[in-house]
């Protein structure tokens, strides 16, 4: 008997940890686009995204870099037309970050240069995958893709830590949900 409230006890306070584990193994790997439009990024260590890109594994990329873009949707406008669009990052599902917002009036369905970016030290390295979405909507046209990254680098501390802290809380949950001396 106090075996079995022992083991409801144990099951009940794993629960949040099956949970969180089973929606950070949720977060799709790879590139997905939708819409008329092309995109390439080419990094310094030679990591290169695309449309065409295989959906596992994600792709590495430095913490700081500076990296060559173009993109473009198939259509074509007589005038200028209103445009807008946005890159997000989401790490580990818990934290969201707006990369770059974009918008204007163009006729132009092309376009390329630079960006310079370096992710903060928080964000742990070589532990799992970043994911990246954007969207672009040009006229009536609307184009969106996602696609996952890993950072070069070893965890570092901040992983170390955080699962330290993760294992004394869950020994201290553990901890709580035994019955004390004979009590029961």
């Amino acid at each position: 008997m106090r075996h079995d409230r022992i083991r409801r006890r144990l099951r009940a306070s794993l629960l949040p940890f099956a949970a969180a584990g089973a929606l950070l193994l949720a977060v799709p790997a790879g590139a997905v686009v939708n819409g008329p439009c092309t995109g390439r990024v080419e990094f310094s260590n030679g990591s290169v995204l695309t449309a065409e890109q295989p959906l596992d594994p994600p792709t590495l990329i430095p913490p700081k870099d500076e990296v060559a873009w173009s993109g473009s949707i198939q259509a074509s406008f007589d005038e200028p037309v209103p445009y807008a669009g946005a890159v997000q990052a989401s790490v580990g599902g818990i934290m969201n970050l707006q990369i770059a917002a974009w918008q204007g009036k163009s006729d132009e369905t092309s376009a390329s240069g630079t960006y310079a970016y370096q992710v903060p030290a928080f964000v742990p390295r070589g532990t799992g995958a970043i994911l990246l979405t954007g969207q672009h909507a040009q006229g009536d046209v609307v184009c969106a893709g996602q696609v996952t990254l890993a950072l070069e680098g070893s965890p570092g501390p901040v992983a170390y830590v955080s699962a330290l802290g993760t294992a004394v809380f869950l020994a201290g949950t553990l901890a709580a949900g035994v019955a004390k001396g004979g009590r029961g």
